[in-house]
C-alpha cells in the first residue's frame, strides 16, 4: 500500500508542474497581448488628437490655414508666408483686427496689424481679389506676411516657431523649418 501512495504523490506531482507551466505560460500570452493592446491605443490617441485638433480648426475656428510658406535669403528664411480661408460655416473675418502670436528660437512676440505693413511687431496683410482686409466668401483667400527679422532673427534651418492667430477664435500652427535651404528660393513650412 505504501508504494502505491509513493505512486499517486508523484502523479500528483506531475499533474501539479504541467499545470504550473500552463499557467505561467498563460500569464506570458496574456502580458505580451496587454502591451499589443496598450501600443494601439496609444496609437489611435495620437491619431484622434491629431484628427481632433484639424477638425476644431476646420470647424470651431473662423480660419483655416491654406499653406505656409518660407522665402530664403542666404540660407536663412526671411519672412513667412500664411495663406488662410474662412472655414466652413464662417460668416466673415476681418483680419485688420487679428493678432499674431510668434513662439520662435528669439522668444515670445505678438504681433498686430498696423495697415501700413511696416517693420517692428507687425505683420502685412494681402487679400486676394478685395480692397479691404475682410474675409466673406468660402472662395477669399488672404495672406499674412511675417519678417523676423524685425523683432528678432532671420530662421535657420531646423528652427521651430509655434504662430497663433487670433481672430474670434484662435488657430494655432507649429512651422519648422527645412533642415537644408541651400539652392532654395521658396521653402514650404
Amino acid at each position: 500500500m505504501s508504494v502505491q501512495r509513493e505512486h499517486d504523490h508523484a502523479d500528483r506531482a506531475q499533474s501539479g508542474i504541467g499545470t504550473l507551466i500552463i499557467l505561467i505560460a498563460a500569464i506570458l500570452v496574456a502580458t505580451m497581448a496587454a502591451g499589443v493592446f496598450f501600443d494601439v491605443a496609444g496609437l489611435l490617441q495620437g491619431e484622434t488628437a491629431s484628427t481632433s485638433e484639424g477638425v476644431s480648426q476646420q470647424f470651431d475656428g473662423r480660419l483655416e490655414i491654406v499653406s505656409v510658406s518660407g522665402e530664403v535669403s542666404d540660407d536663412t528664411v526671411d519672412r513667412v508666408n500664411v495663406t488662410v480661408k474662412l472655414s466652413s460655416d464662417s460668416g466673415t473675418a476681418d483680419l485688420s483686427a487679428a493678432t499674431i502670436q510668434w513662439i520662435g528660437p528669439a522668444g515670445v512676440e505678438t504681433l498686430t496689424w498696423d495697415g501700413q505693413n511696416t517693420t517692428g511687431s507687425t505683420f502685412g496683410i494681402t487679400v486676394f481679389g478685395r480692397p479691404d482686409t475682410v474675409l466673406d466668401a468660402g472662395t477669399d483667400r488672404a495672406t499674412f506676411t511675417i519678417d523676423p527679422e524685425t523683432f528678432g532673427s532671420a530662421l535657420e534651418p531646423g528652427d521651430t516657431v509655434t504662430i497663433t492667430i487670433g481672430t474670434d477664435s484662435e488657430l494655432v500652427y507649429r512651422l519648422r523649418v527645412p533642415r537644408s535651404l541651400e539652392g532654395k528660393s521658396t521653402v514650404g513650412l
